[in-house]
């Protein structure tokens, strides 16, 4: 296999684990990742492949509480779907991308994880032993 082919394939899958990781720290911080049980948000990037997250189609690839309250956009590079996964990574471009979240009605904000129902389910999960 081409080596700049497993290099990408790499990188897309670091980035998946990164976004997983990054809830799983989250959770961890709050002492909730064994007790963990409702979805606050996820995304299935089950979609045709392209290269706007921010121009592409949204509808039914949210699962979760904030399922219809959130979506995901680009930061700092316009980040790419493909083959049903999120690629961060800009090749030979020197600026790797991020991704952020935001209210479908103002994307150009940011989403508060620590509001609403998503932050009353995030801190009052481990209280339900």
């Amino acid at each position: 296999m081409n080596p700049q082919i497993i290099h990408s394939h790499f990188k897309t899958k670091l980035a998946r684990a990164f976004v997983t990781g990054a809830f799983a720290i989250l959770l961890g911080l709050t002492g909730l990742a064994a007790h963990a049980q409702t979805v606050i948000w996820s995304d299935n990037f089950n979609i045709p492949d392209t290269g706007s997250l921010d121009g592409s189609d949204q509808t039914g690839r949210h699962t979760g509480l904030l399922a219809s309250s959130v979506v995901g956009r680009s930061g700092g590079v316009q980040l790419s779907i493909s083959g049903d996964e999120l690629n961060i990574f800009k090749t030979g471009s020197g600026n790797d991308g991020r991704m952020r979240f935001a209210d479908p009605a103002n994307t150009g904000g940011r989403w508060n994880w620590a509001s609403g129902t998503g932050g009353s389910t995030i801190t009052n999960g481990g209280d339900e032993d």
